[in-house]
C-alpha cells in the first residue's frame, strides 16, 4: 500500500476568470457551480467538522474540557465552512483545475483518497480508525499525489496557511461559546457538591 500524504482538505474559490466565449458572469456562476460540486463531492465541510468534533472529543477525553463542551462543538453545523471554501477556491484557480478535481472525487483514487483523509482526521485526533483501511494502489497514489501538486490541491490541504486562518475566524466565536458553557457547567455542578 502507498503512503498518501495525510491532510484534511479544506478549498477556496477562485477570482473570475474571463474567456472570449463567455462573459464574466457566467463564468463566475459556473465556478460557484464547480465550487459547490467539488466541496461535495470531497465532503470538504465533512471533513472540517469532522476534525474539530473529535478534536472536542478529545478535549474530553484528556480531561481538559467536560462533556457539555463536546455535546456544544457536536452541534456544529458543518455548512459553516462553505464560504471558506467559496472564498478560497475563487482566486488562482481555474474552471478547468475545478472541473478536474470534481472528477477526481468521483473516480476509484478520489474516493479512496477521501477515505484516507477521514482515517487521517481520527489518527490526528489520536483516535483509532473507525472503518477498514483502503487499499490504496501505486496508480491510486500517483492520480492523487498529482492532485495534491496541484494549485486546487495546495488549497484544499490542512497546510494551507489562508485555510487555517479562515476556519480558524469562523471557529472562535463557536469554541468560545462552548468553552463559556463548559465552564457555567462545571461551575454549577461545583456548587451542587
Amino acid at each position: 500500500m502507498k503512503k498518501l500524504r495525510s491532510f484534511l482538505m479544506l478549498p477556496t474559490i477562485v477570482a473570475p476568470m474571463v474567456f472570449v466565449s463567455v462573459s464574466a458572469p457566467a463564468q463566475d456562476a459556473e465556478k460557484l457551480r464547480l465550487i459547490g460540486k467539488l466541496i461535495e463531492k470531497a465532503q470538504l465541510n465533512e471533513q472540517t467538522a469532522y476534525g474539530v468534533i473529535l478534536g472536542a472529543k478529545r478535549a474530553v477525553a484528556d480531561g481538559k474540557e467536560s462533556p457539555v463542551y463536546f455535546q456544544c462543538i457536536s452541534a456544529l453545523d458543518a455548512k459553516l465552512f462553505t464560504p471558506v471554501f467559496i472564498s478560497l477556491f475563487s482566486e488562482d484557480i481555474s474552471v478547468t483545475a475545478l472541473k478536474e478535481g470534481v472528477q477526481l472525487f468521483d473516480t476509484s483514487p478520489g474516493k479512496k483518497f477521501i477515505a484516507y483523509s477521514f482515517r487521517g482526521i481520527e489518527s490526528q485526533a489520536g483516535f483509532p480508525p473507525s472503518k477498514p483501511a483502503v487499499e490504496i494502489t501505486a496508480d491510486d497514489a500517483k492520480v492523487v499525489n498529482a492532485f495534491i501538486a496541484s494549485p486546487l490541491g495546495q488549497k484544499m490541504t490542512v497546510s494551507s496557511p489562508a485555510l487555517k486562518a479562515e476556519i480558524s475566524k469562523i471557529l472562535r466565536p463557536i469554541i468560545a461559546k462552548c468553552m463559556a458553557e463548559s465552564a457555567a457547567a462545571k461551575s454549577t455542578a461545583a456548587g451542587k457538591r
